[in-house]
């Protein structure tokens, strides 16, 4: 509000979201003229909740937009963590664990390794499990395990994704899951460690 000393006249600027009310009058009427725009206002029923609305309206922005901004990083983070290399299974997930072999054992299962020659990694992964076996008396293996196992066996190229190379070797009836994320062989691929594998030509 403005009082204009020299003309003695008022001014008053009321921005709205619906438009701009100005009311110009001189100081002795100027309350008079307030009160009239009262009462147009107040003829006005679709005009005065528009005006409510208003200061509820941007409020409901802010909050939607806020919620909407909090939520974005948690979804593009489900995405990152859910890469193909951190994923159970995948060289990138991979740690090493100690599989409570004595360092005889180890060198059995070294040499168990070589004597067969595996030539493909499923072959390797056949051996590793079978000698696996036989060294800690149990059958099921994770993907952690069959690593460390193929990795103690002296394999230096481990498979990059193991989740796929075991499913594969379920659908030759090499494997089968012996619980979740566990899996031992089956016959098929114990005779092939057996008969097959390290005979020569």
């Amino acid at each position: 509000m403005n009082q204009n000393e020299s003309t003695g006249r008022i001014s008053l600027k009321i921005d709205l979201s619906t438009g701009t009310i100005e009311i110009d009058a001189p100081a002795g009427e100027f309350h008079q003229t307030v009160d009239k725009a009262k009462e147009l206002l107040g003829q006005m029923p679709a005009a005065a909740p528009a005006v409510r609305d208003t200061s509820s309206t941007p409020a409901a922005k802010i909050v939607g937009q806020s919620v909407s901004t909090l939520d974005r990083p948690k979804a593009k983070s489900g995405k990152s963590s859910g890469g193909s290399q951190a994923r159970a299974g995948r060289i990138g997930s991979f740690e090493p664990i100690d599989m409570g072999l004595t360092e005889s054992q180890e060198r059995e299962l070294r040499a168990f390794m070589e004597a067969k020659r595996p030539p493909e990694q499923p072959d390797q992964v056949a051996v590793a499990l079978y000698k696996g076996e036989q060294l800690l008396g149990r059958r099921g293996f994770g993907y952690n395990e069959i690593y460390s196992l193929l990795r103690l066996s002296g394999i230096r190229e481990l498979p990059k994704a193991l989740d796929v190379l075991l499913a594969r070797m379920m659908d030759s009836q090499w494997v089968v899951r012996d619980g979740p994320q566990q899996f031992a062989l089956k016959f098929i691929a114990r005779d092939h460690v057996e008969h097959k594998l390290g005979q020569e030509e």
